[in-house]
């Protein structure tokens, strides 16, 4: 059920379905997102809409079926200790399991949509980007900026998103999933002068 020529009306329609109305509009804001931001930095949109569709698929799952699911997913340990964590490599699976997504890209870009990573590709960057600042979101002062940076510097906005996320987590006094402390420290010794 990937990408066909109907530009996904079989995805959105099944989506629809089962996803609950405000899952779906945030789906629908991620997509819109995403293919904007691929456009503006040379990506293509239409895998990026794709990621951006099915990135909370697995939210339709209730926590069991969830829970079940993280072994088959290969879920690490940071993932399996955290449920808010569970539907990105469920997530991953089920787009390869169900909606028939061969791409790897497409499938890692899922994977890495709530953590980010220390070697992101673009797509994954977009993707975890989007889902930050899509439309839908809450309104707090700094999402215009972001917005911009957004469209302007890919690379810069990934890491500001990374590091709200991070900041978040430690003022709600909630874990660090490895891989997201991994981008952080990547990307500020790729700033830091060499001694």
């Amino acid at each position: 059920m990937a990408v066909g020529t109907d530009g996904f009306g079989a995805l959105k329609a099944r989506l629809k379905s089962v996803l609950k109305p405000a899952r779906y509009a945030h789906t629908r804001g991620v997509a819109a997102t995403a293919r904007s931001l691929a456009l503006r930095h040379g990506i293509a949109p239409e895998r990026a809409a794709l990621a951006g569709w099915l990135h909370d698929c697995a939210k339709a799952l209730e926590r069991d079926a969830l829970q079940r699911l993280l072994g088959p997913a290969g879920a690490d340990a940071g993932e399996r200790a955290v449920p808010a964590l569970w539907h990105a490599p469920v997530g991953a699976l089920l787009a390869r399991r169900e909606y028939g997504v061969r791409d790897p890209e497409v499938l890692r870009a899922i994977r890495l949509h709530t953590t980010g990573g220390p070697d992101p590709d673009p797509l994954a960057k977009v993707l975890f980007v989007s889902d930050f600042i899509e439309p839908g979101r809450p309104r707090w002062p700094e999402l215009p900026a972001l917005r911009r940076l957004a469209r302007r510097d890919l690379d810069a906005a990934y890491f500001e998103v990374l590091r709200l996320k991070l900041l978040d987590l430690v003022s709600k006094g909630r874990p660090l999933h490895p891989r997201g402390l991994a981008a952080y420290h990547r990307h500020m010794e790729s700033r830091c002068p060499a001694r």
